[in-house]
């Protein structure tokens, strides 16, 4: 479809082009230079159209990346279980460590993985089982997103939604860069946004998004309904931005009074790698 368009493009400027060559012989250089303004404008108006719709459509485009999810298939659901079960064993497991200067118990740093298939496994069934949970307002985004994926690839993560609308269905993703700086806090920033297969600088489209929320009128082009009123939404545009950390202390406090901290975040080979520390605060 794109190849077709692309080919459609080319002909109306090259008859655009071939036109004006034809008026060049024995015309007066008035009717030239006329022509020469007709035939831009047919062209650059064929190529605006034709990039409108190629626009359009790429818009509505799955991208290549995009998984496959069945939440009914009872193996995917397992994989979630699965994944979700082995996310808690490890951050509960006991581990060697010693006492710091500060009189805080800390292991000694650990990894953990999670493939890009077990991440959108556990993305569709358990954290929308958790979001379902959770209160109506907090939840009313299910209604206008359909799925959430991701896709771990080097040094970058590929973060996405699809969503139904009356046009169809609609693929709305980011490319993150994942980072813990140096004084321990997460950032995740978008270097890009795409809306199906057609790209477009981060920065512009969030601080479009951002514009259109302030309005006040809770209709933003990028954004759904529901999540557009949301006050978190605008913090999360502010994070995307890089304007502010993700967390400023990510850290996961376990029922039995540890924490496990992140020290670091890396996406390579089709995993997201973990660098974590458990820690037990001193008492008394």
């Amino acid at each position: 479809m794109e190849a077709l368009f692309q080919g459609e493009l080319r002909l109306r400027i090259e008859r655009a082009w071939y036109s004006v060559r034809a008026r060049f012989d024995g015309s007066d250089p008035k009717v030239l230079v006329r022509s020469a303004f007709v035939g831009a404008a047919i062209g650059l108006v064929g190529a605006v159209s034709l990039g409108i719709v190629l626009a359009y459509l790429l818009s509505g485009s799955r991208p290549p990346w995009w998984p496959e999810i069945n939440s009914a298939d009872p193996d995917f659901v397992q994989t979630a279980e699965r994944v979700h079960n082995g996310l808690a064993s490890e951050l509960h497991r006991g581990r060697p460590g010693t006492v710091d200067e500060r009189g805080v118990w800390v292991s000694e740093p650990w990894r953990m993985a999670v493939a890009t298939p077990e991440a959108n496994a556990w993305l569709a069934v358990e954290m929308r089982r958790w979001m379902e949970d959770r209160a109506e307002e907090k939840s009313a985004w299910l209604s206008d997103v359909r799925d959430v994926c991701v896709s771990f690839q080097e040094d970058r993560v590929l973060l996405g939604a699809s969503m139904d609308t009356p046009e169809g269905s609609r693929y709305l993703w980011t490319t993150l860069e994942p980072q813990v700086d140096t004084w321990g806090s997460l950032w995740l920033r978008a270097s890009t946004v795409h809306v199906g297969r057609l790209p477009m600088p981060a920065p512009w489209v969030l601080e479009g998004a951002r514009s259109e929320l302030k309005d006040g009128d809770g209709d933003s082009s990028f954004i759904p309904s529901s999540a557009a009123e949301l006050p978190e939404t605008q913090e999360l545009i502010r994070t995307l931005l890089g304007e502010r950390p993700m967390l400023e202390t990510p850290m996961i406090r376990l029922i039995d009074g540890r924490r496990v901290r992140l020290l670091s975040i890396e996406a390579r080979g089709g995993k997201v790698v973990f660098l974590c520390r458990t820690e037990r605060p001193a008492t008394g």
